[in-house]
């Protein structure tokens, strides 16, 4: 089954200590992704959690060392589903956040994590890399910056999941996702009108296995199959 997104969400808040988004109908099973991106004045912590007990793990954490902006993903397996409300609170003062939350279809309910990576530095444009030997993987990459809001602009071949181009009261933010083949797939964007300092990451995921298929023959006329 390949991996696909079913359904997003998103929020900001301005000068606050946690924020939370929810996601209704979410289907027992399937994996759930959390990304955070935040000012929060140096702090490099943050945990994710939901009212239904599911267990997140963080995929990476990332700050930009001159302003302290940062990125943090996570992903809980095999969840729990229903009406679920995921709860991202950065460590140390408030902050300004804005998170993105997504039900994931199709991924390994046993150990779907794989490759992950993160990049940060000054300009126009961010990108990070991850490399794999498994092929029909999910990636799933997102980036932030500090300064004013800016156009934001994902490379060819990425859909973007939520997309939030920033104010002065709020973090940008640009989750993007596809489907590709093994080898190294490089997650980028471009950020208009003048440098900042910006963070991104990029984790894959594996998708679960095929039911198999067996045959088993008759003498009869009635040859039997099992799926």
């Amino acid at each position: 089954m390949p991996i696909s997104v079913v359904q997003s969400a998103t929020a900001f808040v301005n000068s606050a200590g946690s924020l939370a988004a929810s996601l209704t109908g979410v289907a027992t099973g399937n994996m759930l992704l959390a990304w955070l991106s935040a000012y929060p004045g140096g702090t490099v912590t943050a945990t994710c959690t939901d009212n239904q007990g599911n267990t997140y793990t963080q995929s990476y954490g990332q700050n930009d060392t001159g302003t302290s902006v940062m990125i943090f993903g996570w992903y809980a397996r095999n969840v729990t589903g229903g009406s679920v409300t995921i709860t991202v609170n950065p460590a140390g003062a408030s902050s300004d956040i804005t998170i993105v939350v997504a039900e994931i279809a199709g991924a390994d309910t046993t150990s779907p994590a794989d490759q992950v990576n993160t990049a940060r530095n000054n300009g126009t444009a961010p990108s990070v890399a991850v490399t794999t030997a498994i092929a029909n993987e999910g990636y799933f990459a997102c980036v932030t910056h500090d300064g004013t809001d800016r156009t934001i602009t994902e490379a060819g071949g990425w859909t973007v999941i939520r997309e939030d181009e920033g104010g002065t009261t709020h973090m940008p933010i640009s989750v993007i996702w596809q489907t590709a083949a093994a080898g190294t797939i490089t997650a980028s964007w471009t950020i208009g009108t003048g440098a900042v300092n910006w963070v991104c990451g990029q984790a894959s995921f594996k998708e679960a296995a095929g039911a198999p298929v067996s045959f088993i023959p008759s003498r009869g006329p009635n040859a039997v199959y099992r799926m």
